[in-house]
């Protein structure tokens, strides 16, 4: 919608607002002679204090509208008449046409925009009467502008504060040619529709300063959010669509018990702006969560998305194949990277406790290097060592630098993305190459390297040990080879033993959300499983035993009921010799 043509007259209250939502105009700007009477007011009110008896919550600074508190304390002389400028928190302006209810966050003051804003007005208001669209806009409706300017599209959109609701209006061409555009279409036709909640809580957070009255049921809507989260939280119920930490919800409450303890005579007015902006902000992003759940309808989720991606075929053989270098490591690092991000939509509060884990492994992975690089040095001074238990021992020290080297850069790296926000989180997990087979493979690599070169130096320290207690003077006695030969097979055997038990001891990442595990009783079965196993343990391994001892007794039994069969066929009874 072009602004360059010829201007038009401005609409005046009676023509762009129905009578029912005539607002009254503002008062008029304040005199040099007008603010020295409310400034001389203000000290007389100030000296009654300090000398009235009555206590201090009695006397304060009588009850002034947005508007004119706003010509007091922000006064701007180059502002049109009819319009009030508005200071946001943030350092913002924005201004406001009190006759007409429109909001606009550019510069009404230039001659252009405000010509802009009003031809604007008169067009979409002309064309809601010609339509009978008009008594569809809630009663307080108010008109938001922005992006005033011949060269960019402009946004108009209305917002209802008793609703709480933001309603875009939209042309639709109702001829039956559909490639009609709708500057192509003869006859367009308007319509309004309503947008996202989330939406109004984003034009609150932008346009706070003006308002007298939080819109209905905000407060509670935001305690009652807050109290769900904290009791997830406090459950520690990982799967919850709370968006927010324990801590920050705690922040949020106690800004709010702030601001609600200012007393009414002391400018409450002037917080509520303040009280409403803190408000929209929290929602904002609850609702976000909200609508992306389907909050309030049938389809509506109990948890949040926790599933991740089926590993395919070929992340498979990468896993494989990466076996022998990380020893299995990178795969856990990649499922902890993979279940802060599932669907491709970053959990904020598991992303930063998997950056403080991670500082804590690689701070320990450091310490238990270095106690390796010291016992090496002192392994390789021992006298009358052979070759290969000093290469062995040099191969350790080597690994051992190695982790601590990277564990170091992992650390000095990583120790701020312990409080990252959410660009920075969708930043750091590549987020635009996420359906990239292997995208998250090669950073899990990256960040196990500390961990897996401690393993190859604990193998080499180990290869060395055991290879100097069979080649020193002490390993030469056949006696003590066989000694040290069954204490490496019972550590050998242990360890062995020890991964085995914990393999398959955790559950793997979910490939299916809660709600279609519920819906097919998967979830159902594998508690019962994991039950049964703990309970009936040693059920199963008499059963066990029994099978066996059944399988080796008819093992056993069968041969003997053959060796009898062929006995028989072949015996000769034996005659006393001369008895026929």
């Amino acid at each position: 919608m072009a602004c360059a043509g010829p201007s038009e007259s401005t609409l005046n209250s009676s023509s762009s607002v129905p009578p029912r939502n005539h607002i009254p105009s503002p008062p008029p700007l304040v005199s040099p002679t007008h603010s020295d009477q409310v400034s001389s007011g203000l000290s007389a009110s100030q000296a009654s204090l300090s000398t009235s008896p009555q206590p201090r919550t009695e006397a304060f600074i009588p009850a002034i509208n947005a508007e004119q508190r706003n010509l007091l304390f922000n006064p701007d002389e180059d502002t049109p008449p009819g319009w009030v400028k508005y200071i946001h928190l943030d350092g913002g302006t924005y201004y406001r046409d009190t006759n007409n209810r429109v909001l606009t966050p550019d510069d009404v003051t230039q001659p252009r925009i405000r010509e802009c804003v009003e031809r604007l007005l008169s067009l979409v208001m002309s064309g809601l009467r010609e339509q009978n669209l008009l008594a569809d806009l809630p009663k307080d409706f108010e008109i938001v502008a922005e992006r005033m300017d011949p060269e960019v599209p402009e946004v108009l959109y209305f917002v209802s504060q008793s609703l709480k609701q933001v309603i875009n209006y939209a042309y639709d061409c109702p001829c039956s040619n559909p490639t009609h555009l709708r500057e192509q279409c003869p006859s367009p036709k308007l319509r309004l529709e309503t947008t996202s909640r989330t939406r109004f809580w984003k034009h609150l957070a932008s346009y706070p300063m003006h308002i007298t009255a939080l819109p209905p049921e905000s407060e509670v809507d935001f305690l009652k959010v807050l109290v769900h989260g904290s009791n997830e939280r406090i459950l520690d119920e990982r799967k919850s669509m709370f968006p927010y930490t324990d801590e920050q919800a705690q922040r949020f409450m106690q800004v709010y018990r702030d601001l609600k303890c200012v007393p009414y005579g002391q400018g409450r007015y002037s917080v509520l702006p303040a009280l409403a902006w803190h408000i929209s902000r929290v929602m904002i992003k609850i609702e976000a969560v909200r609508e992306l759940y389907h909050y309030g309808t049938k389809k509506a989720r109990v948890y949040r998305d926790i599933a991740v991606e089926t590993p395919t075929w070929r992340k498979r053989l990468v896993d494989v194949l990466l076996f022998c270098v990380f020893f299995n490591s990178h795969r856990t690092y990649r499922e902890r990277l993979e279940s802060t991000r599932p669907k491709g939509h970053v959990y904020l509060p598991d992303f930063r406790e998997l950056m403080k884990s991670l500082l804590v492994e690689w701070s320990d992975s450091n310490l238990l290097a270095t106690v390796f690089v010291s016992a090496n040095v002192a392994f390789l001074s021992v006298p009358n060592n052979s070759a290969f238990p000093q290469i062995a021992s040099l191969c350790s020290t080597l690994f051992s630098m190695l982790s601590i080297v990277i564990g170091v850069h992992h650390v000095w790296r990583h120790r701020r993305r312990a409080e990252a926000d959410d660009n920075e989180a969708s930043q750091y997990l590549r987020l635009r190459s996420h359906r990239l087979h292997g995208s998250l493979t090669l950073l899990a690599c990256f960040l196990a390297l500390p961990l897996a070169a401690l393993l190859w130096a604990i193998l080499s320290f180990t290869v060395a040990v055991a290879a100097f207690c069979f080649v020193s003077t002490v390993g030469t006695d056949v006696q003590m080879r066989g000694l040290f030969a069954g204490v490496l097979g019972v550590l050998l055997a242990l360890a062995v033993l020890t991964l085995l038990v914990f393999w398959d001891a955790w559950r793997t990442p979910p490939t299916s959300e809660p709600e279609e595990d519920f819906a097919r009783g998967v979830e159902a079965a594998r508690k019962l499983e994991r039950e049964s196993w703990m309970r009936h343990a040693r059920q199963r391994l008499k059963i066990i035993q029994n099978e066996v001892r059944t399988m080796i007794g008819r093992a056993f039994t069968l041969r003997r009921k053959v060796g009898r069969t062929t006995s028989e066929d072949s015996e000769v009874e034996p005659t006393k010799e001369g008895n026929v």
